[in-house]
């Protein structure tokens, strides 16, 4: 049992009566809590049994806690692409300041869908921007992409594999000549590929030269490479670099 008489927190008199929750307080004990939409609701009856709400505090406004972002929805027919409006707007209503050079918007299309967040970081969760389950890895479905968000406006940074840059910088798909943004290394000298240490860079990217066979979307210089996929490169070189010939000695057990 606690002895109020040695605890510095209690006191008594007028804080005896229960403290009602207000709205403001009662989102964020639910957000802190990190329960579901269905959990917050019986959260906010119980509390509405035991009469802990303040007068005007509404715990069935979860149901329809979205309506507030709808109106960053905007649908494409012709496209059949589900985008955001307004993006800085919404970044800043999720409590966000927003700066076009801070966030970085990452692509990906598998083979029936194509989707887009923008990403700040490790600290903050992803927002998605885009979302179809219609376009798939083509120019022409990321360049609607890009002119639905506004990307002439806001210029972020792009991560995304190699397949889905090479799309977005108009190079040739399949076993190309030249498949690299950066250089003009020949992927088919096979005798140069793990010996040759330096190629020519690219002095652009215009259509019908090295495997160019549509106009960029963005600039080069716009492009990151996802670190796994460095990494995923990098063993791969090393064990095609191997010498096969050399004896590998054999251990006893």
């Amino acid at each position: 049992m606690i002895d109020t008489a040695k605890c510095d927190i209690y006191r008594s008199g007028e804080d005896d009566q229960p403290v009602p929750l207000t709205q403001a307080e009662l989102n964020d004990l639910t957000r802190d809590l990190n329960i579901s939409k269905d959990s917050a609701q019986v959260l906010g009856s119980r509390h509405l049994e035991k009469r802990l709400l303040a007068p005007g505090t509404t715990y069935y406004s979860y149901r329809v806690r979205e309506r507030e972002f709808r109106k960053f929805f905007m649908f494409d027919e012709v496209s059949s692409l589900v985008y955001r409006n307004n993006i800085a707007s919404l970044i800043e209503l999720l409590g966000l300041k927003y700066d076009a050079m801070e966030w970085t918007l990452f692509t990906d299309s598998p083979s029936r869908s194509l989707r887009a967040v923008l990403n700040i970081g490790n600290k903050f969760s992803s927002i998605p921007v885009g979302y179809s389950v219609q376009m798939k890895e083509s120019h022409e479905s990321m360049e609607s992409l890009f002119s639905t968000l506004n990307y002439q406006k806001h210029k972020w940074l792009i991560c995304g594999d190699l397949e889905i840059v090479g799309i977005i910088l108009g190079l040739q798909g399949g076993y190309t000549k030249c498949p690299c943004f950066l250089c003009l290394w020949d992927s088919r000298v096979d005798d140069q590929c793990y010996v040759r240490q330096e190629w020519p860079s690219r002095q652009g990217l215009k259509p019908g030269l090295y495997n160019v066979v549509s106009h960029p979307l963005v600039e080069s210089s716009k492009i990151l490479l996802p670190p796994l996929y460095i990494k995923l490169g990098f063993i791969n070189n090393f064990v095609k670099a191997l010498d096969m010939e050399v004896e590998v000695p054999s251990s006893k057990v």
